[in-house]
């Protein structure tokens, strides 16, 4: 994947040099620089897009991120007001604020953003997400439930509104649910550990013994399998390898 990046950065370069008043060309430069783990060329490709349109919403929003992810909060707010002058209808824009006022502790506002959100666009997921991670850590654990339930009516393929709901259901006792949870989105992204390790809690918790063990098993062929989960995962499977002998 990082060969194919590099690569569709040397094009992107080789555009932004054959036309480098097109805000585009710089923008995707940027954005193929993030991806390669390289933060600081890929502001300064944001920067010559906005040179060259002062209004590009989506650089305005992938620099206020870059500042946001450094730190710099007067950055980051200049950028979001900006972007907000520009589209103030934008519910990404709105959700972006309501990221930011969470991360500086502003509870209160990071709602109130998120909601004007999704008042713009009901369909937001991620904003659906948001909201419902702030209403979980508030203790509004329904109000978590039906907006991570959102979150996956309209992207199934959300594993992070998947995960979190399945956990959520497991800690109610609602195994039965969690499982269908896991199992909806593992069809739309087989990729994601967790939702195995989930998903063989579940049927473990429901008694499903000899399943929860191969999805055990699969957990463990993750990379990221590792620490206190991966030893409590280990002798969770010699303890059912010996009831399934």
């Amino acid at each position: 994947a990082e060969g194919e990046i590099a690569a569709s950065l040397d094009s992107y370069r080789r555009a932004a040099m054959l036309a480098p008043h097109l805000a585009e060309t710089h923008y995707n430069v940027g954005n193929a620089l993030r991806l390669l783990g390289r933060p600081a060329p890929a502001r300064e490709a944001w920067e010559r897009s906005l040179q060259q349109n002062p209004d590009f919403l989506d650089a305005l929003l992938n620099l206020a991120a870059h500042y946001q992810d450094a730190g710099d909060w007067e950055q980051t707010w200049l950028l979001l007001d900006r972007a907000e002058a520009v589209q103030p209808r934008s519910a990404e824009v709105w959700r972006r604020k309501g990221l930011a006022r969470k991360l500086n502790g502003d509870m209160a506002g990071a709602e109130r953003d998120y909601r004007r959100a999704l008042k713009l666009d009901q369909t937001m997921a991620e904003a659906h997400y948001n909201l419902a991670n702030l209403s979980y850590e508030a203790g509004r654990i329904d109000s978590a439930g039906r907006h991570y339930t959102r979150a996956l009516r309209h992207n199934a393929a959300h594993h992070g509104a998947a995960t979190n709901l399945a956990l959520m259901l497991i800690n109610a006792g609602d195994a039965a649910a969690a499982v269908r949870i896991c199992r909806d989105a593992l069809r739309h992204t087989p990729d994601q550990s967790k939702l195995f390790y989930l998903l063989a809690s579940a049927l473990d918790a429901q008694g499903q013994t000899s399943e929860a063990l191969v999805n055990f098993r699969i957990f463990l062929r993750f990379r990221d399998a590792r620490g206190s989960v991966l030893l409590a995962v280990q002798r969770r499977i010699e303890q059912l390898e010996a009831i399934h002998k």
